[in-house]
């Protein structure tokens, strides 16, 4: 396989930019107990007239645990 240095030039850039987003992502702060009280709060006025979205709201609340969401 023949690599040239064009390809080589682009797989470092790519490397470069993906680095530049894992460093970025591990800096970021993760979100408070405020952000998922303002998801819950919107999501209730939202669904305010339906009793089957507000249950799937309220066992979110109950059940949910960050180390879940990526798995």
């Amino acid at each position: 396989m023949e690599t040239t240095i064009q390809d080589v030039q682009n797989h470092a850039v790519r490397f470069m930019w993906s680095q530049m987003l894992l460093e970025t992502l591990l800096q970021m702060s993760s979100p408070s107990n405020n952000t998922n009280k303002d998801l819950l709060e919107e999501a209730r006025r939202l669904y305010a007239n339906s009793e089957r979205f507000l249950a799937v709201i309220e066992e979110f609340e109950r059940e949910y645990q960050a180390d879940d969401a990526i798995k």
